[in-house]
């Protein structure tokens, strides 16, 4: 059975899943996240109705772990769009859940599946958060 099997994928479970895609990510180059950084941004500012956002939350992204680099985004929303309320959480796992509602919310992830079903870190703060947030683009 080869390592991306369905039934291999199926029977992993998430703190296996987790371990096989933190290693994957630590093989990103910064050159490569830096890339993906920029086109994620690209896309986002192309694709989010910016006049219906009030409040937006986003996450600070570590370097270290060699997630997409999210400052480009805050830079670029505070440039263009001033009066738009921005919450950047810290990254502790005791982070309180904001009780402010969002318009949008830019969410970490380390992986996902077809059905864009994103596996996080394991700490549960953004299933918590995200649980009072149905109304927010995410």
């Amino acid at each position: 059975m080869s390592e991306h099997s369905p039934t291999r994928r199926q029977s992993e479970s998430k703190r296996d899943l987790r371990r096989r895609f933190t290693a994957l990510r630590r093989q990103v180059t910064l050159e490569e996240r830096d890339a993906t950084s920029a086109e994620i941004a690209r896309k986002l500012f192309a694709s989010v109705p910016w006049q219906n956002i009030r409040a937006m939350h986003i996450y600070s992204s570590v370097p270290n772990w060699r997630e997409i680099d999210t400052e480009p985004i805050v830079l670029g929303v505070r440039e263009a769009f001033p009066d738009i309320e921005m919450t950047r959480p810290g990254t502790t796992k005791n982070e309180p859940v904001p009780k402010t509602k969002f318009d949008l919310i830019v969410v970490p992830v380390l992986a996902f599946d077809s059905g864009n079903y994103r596996l996080g870190l394991g700490a549960g703060f953004y299933d918590r958060f995200l649980a009072d947030q149905l109304h927010a683009l995410t």
